[in-house]
């Protein structure tokens, strides 16, 4: 939601989302310990901030926003699941990102987090199927469903990998970094 905030080192983190059509309030940034034990020193690797992001199309919008949060948080860890319909890849972009600076990232595709089907047996990994023949409803529950089995993968992954600050957000999305002032 509009006005979550972290604060760290006298300054306050807060997630803004832009009002574009489809901006989901779901996202949030997690934590599994305090901040001041999780983020105390830019030389700690525990330090840096993981993201997850499902895309569709965002080619022109994700240098501005890897780079934005990689100087910003720092950002330095990264899985993009990219939607079955989508038409173009991100892949250069994060190579490049890859090769230029400390940035590490994943690529899923829906086998990579999605069951085949749901535990009520409905058909979960259903590729690029959900064209508005199956009615609107459907499509917005097969995206919601693929943005839940997604995120809890992710975050699975980061914890494994010891990754405790995980940032769950579009490319739509910045998190702001605002000083407090001394009369604050």
């Amino acid at each position: 939601t509009n006005g979550d905030s972290i604060v760290h080192d006298g300054a306050t983190f807060t997630l803004n989302h832009s009002h574009l059509p489809n901006t989901d309030s779901d996202h949030a940034i997690h934590s599994k310990n305090s901040i001041h034990s999780n983020i105390n020193s830019n030389n700690n690797k525990q330090s840096f901030f993981s993201a997850c992001l499902l895309i569709n199309d965002e080619n022109p919008r994700l240098p501005e926003w890897i780079a934005y949060h990689y100087h910003t948080l720092p950002l330095r860890h990264l899985i993009v699941a990219i939607d079955p319909s989508s038409r173009s890849s991100p892949l250069p972009i994060l190579e490049r990102w890859e090769t230029m600076t400390e940035m590490e990232f994943k690529i899923w595709n829906d086998v990579d987090f999605l069951p085949s089907v749901d535990k009520f047996g409905k058909d979960v990994r259903r590729g690029d199927k959900c064209d508005g023949n199956d009615g609107e409803t459907d499509c917005l529950w097969h995206h919601r469903k693929r943005q839940r089995y997604f995120v809890k993968k992710c975050m699975a992954d980061f914890k494994k990998r010891n990754k405790t600050w995980t940032l769950l957000t579009d490319v739509d999305e910045y998190v702001t970094f605002n000083h407090i002032k001394e009369n604050d």
